[in-house]
């Protein structure tokens, strides 16, 4: 990510947008950094920039506010800080009476909004193409729930779901293991899924992690298989187009 005074560059990989039948159509997505930054990342930064509060004091207080925040929440209040507002939202349908609808599910979620403080810092953001990925035909196409059989995204921890596709078998670069398949949070946290009983060309398989916050996550494999026996000389990366939903 190039940066200076008064612009900041994001680096995308074009890919196959699967969703139209146009072969000249690509989305552009964000390269994905290894290296997350985690709260004691910021705090570092922000003693770097200068502060008379100790590193401890900083994690400590962040951390009361985070549980604050997520207590309010449960309450039921809307909560805005500087970069982005908690919204609690109700989704399914209902009757007039008040009761679900047959084949709804009722849940409470949150809507995030980012604030007009965080649009404004994202007023001078702007790309570069850094790369064209061409999927050949690749694609994540549904995902099911086989412990509760839903197909609308909404899983639980430890639940064992499946991907069904087109060339999803998740392989290293020389063919073995099972490639990366990852949870990506709404803050961009990715959650490695370690063990994949099925993983076939068209099917992957495998148990939501026990340990995932709930949330909205982005269901993505990074890939060398092609077909039968061929390797792909750079990592093919699908993204399934809906959200996986913890709760």
């Amino acid at each position: 990510m190039a940066e200076n005074e008064n612009r900041t560059v994001w680096p995308v990989t074009l890919y196959q947008n699967q969703m139209t039948e146009r072969t000249d159509d690509y989305s552009a997505r964000v390269k994905t950094f290894d290296d997350t930054k985690d709260l004691e990342y910021v705090v570092n930064e922000v003693i770097a920039d200068g502060t008379e509060f100790k590193k401890q004091t900083l994690i400590d207080i962040y951390t009361r506010i985070e549980a604050k925040i997520r207590a309010l929440v449960r309450q039921g209040y809307p909560v805005q800080t500087d970069n982005v507002r908690f919204g609690p939202s109700v989704e399914g349908s209902f009757s007039g009476e008040g009761l679900p609808l047959e084949d709804s599910e009722i849940k409470c979620t949150l809507n995030l909004t980012a604030t007009e403080t965080m649009q404004k810092a994202l007023e001078n953001v702007t790309y570069h193409v850094d790369g064209v990925q061409e999927d050949g035909g690749a694609a994540i196409l549904s995902f099911k729930n086989l412990t509760t059989g839903a197909t609308d995204g909404s899983v639980n921890r430890m639940d064992f779901v499946e991907a069904r596709g087109k060339k999803i078998k998740a392989v290293n670069q020389d063919g073995t293991g099972i490639g990366k398949v990852d949870l990506v949070s709404v803050l961009g946290v990715a959650t490695t899924i370690e063990s994949l009983p099925y993983n076939d060309p068209s099917r992957i398989a495998f148990n939501i992690p026990e340990d995932l916050a709930e949330g909205e996550y982005t269901l993505q494999i990074e890939t060398y298989f092609s077909t039968g026996n061929k390797l792909l000389k750079e990592p093919r990366v699908l993204v399934y187009s809906k959200p996986i939903v913890i709760s």
